[in-house]
């Protein structure tokens, strides 16, 4: 939804399409963070699951691939991923990258219980149909989506998008002195930062 969130995650996915002969275009609401790719400016706000915002955002998501034409679409997040699938485009392959569930993969409410079981829903739809596949970081996120692993051939599990562990050496144990732990996340509570502070 943000093109600077594309930016930090997925830079090098953009460069190496580009490399490869594709001509790259995100849809995400335009910041600038992203000045050597073209960026269509789409309102994607990401805390809104209201029916009547995700239509307009539907509608509008839509209207741009229809203008656009793609050879492939690779909605990433949940909530591309839900719009994409109600969208009801079918003219091009789909990648629907599931980075995390964020609060609906936490909360319990009867309001996230709804809202999981249609996304749930219109994603299994969605990847029904030839030509889409489904991208998961972790087990947890494809059993959401599988029936007894109905998804398996059309899952792939990419583990974590980002740090190059080679690029980092360990360090060993401190001898003395206090020890200092760093947990890089926003402060909210899906981001389990109230589970670091109990294991401290």
């Amino acid at each position: 939804t943000e093109d600077w969130f594309v930016r930090s995650h997925f830079l090098p996915l953009l460069r190496r399409a580009r490399d490869d002969g594709f001509d790259v275009v995100v849809a995400a609401r335009l910041s600038g963070a992203l000045p050597d790719v073209r960026v269509i400016d789409t309102p994607f706000p990401r805390g809104s699951m209201l029916p009547w915002d995700m239509a307009r955002q539907v509608a509008h998501l839509r209207e741009v691939l229809v203008r656009e034409r793609p050879d492939f679409v690779h909605a990433i997040a949940l909530k591309p991923m839900a719009l994409l699938a109600l969208s009801g485009h079918s003219g091009a392959a789909r990648v629907f990258a599931l980075t995390g569930r964020g609060y609906l993969g936490v909360r319990r409410s009867l309001w996230a219980r709804i809202v999981n079981g249609g996304l749930r829903t219109a994603l299994r739809r969605a990847l029904s149909e030839p030509r889409s596949v489904l991208l998961v970081e972790n087990t947890e996120d494809r059993d959401w989506l599988s029936d007894n692993g109905d998804l398996d051939g059309k899952t792939l599990i990419m583990p974590g998008a980002g740090v190059d562990p080679d690029a980092y050496t360990p360090a060993p144990e401190p001898i003395q002195g206090p020890i200092v732990v760093g947990l890089v996340a926003r402060l909210i509570w899906t981001k389990g930062v109230d589970l670091a502070v109990a294991a401290v």
